[in-house]
């Protein structure tokens, strides 16, 4: 239901018909589209009921796409998180205080796993992000520690541990 009210409201209403024959096409296009949304959308928007809606829209697609609920193709996942991502982060508190609809632990555990569907290149670049973010907001941006701890594992241990076993064996 979010993602086609989001549709709507960005990019112009359907009608019922088409919706559902085009439900999975919708799924990808919009996606593209709303990531693909750049400074112009911050330059123009001076109203922060705009903000508002574009940063609890991001939020609600990192859960759908967390959650498996919308599968768009890995670069939109990437564009998504490159686009919308540190704005999210930039408005955390805010969002957490001043949105009753706001929930930090769903949204977290959102990013974080539209984090991990990326590859390992790309989830480098935005944990680093995160991580110099955390570093200077503390406990005002996303808490996405264990996502960061999966990610090291990945990264570092375990292709360490594979040299080592492959060594034991020779």
């Amino acid at each position: 239901m979010t993602l086609t009210w989001a549709t709507r409201v960005c990019f112009g209403r359907m009608t019922r018909r088409n919706e559902r024959e085009n439900e999975l096409h919708l799924a990808a296009n919009p996606l593209r589209r709303f990531g693909s949304l750049t400074t112009r959308v911050f330059l123009e928007s001076t109203c922060s009921i705009f903000i508002i809606v574009l940063r609890t829209t991001s939020a609600r697609l990192f859960v759908g796409i967390g959650r498996g609920e919308v599968l768009p193709h890995k670069d939109t996942r990437h564009l998504l998180l490159k686009t919308w991502l540190q704005p999210l982060i930039d408005d955390y508190t805010w969002l957490q205080h001043g949105c009753k609809s706001f929930d930090p632990k769903i949204v977290d555990e959102g990013i974080g796993r539209t984090i991990l569907t990326l590859p390992l290149e790309d989830q480098h670049i935005i944990m680093l992000g995160w991580l110099s973010s955390f570093l200077k907001a503390g406990d005002n941006c996303p808490n996405l520690q264990k996502v960061f701890e999966v990610w090291w594992r990945r990264t570092f241990v375990r292709p360490h541990n594979e040299q080592s076993n492959s060594q034991s064996l020779d």
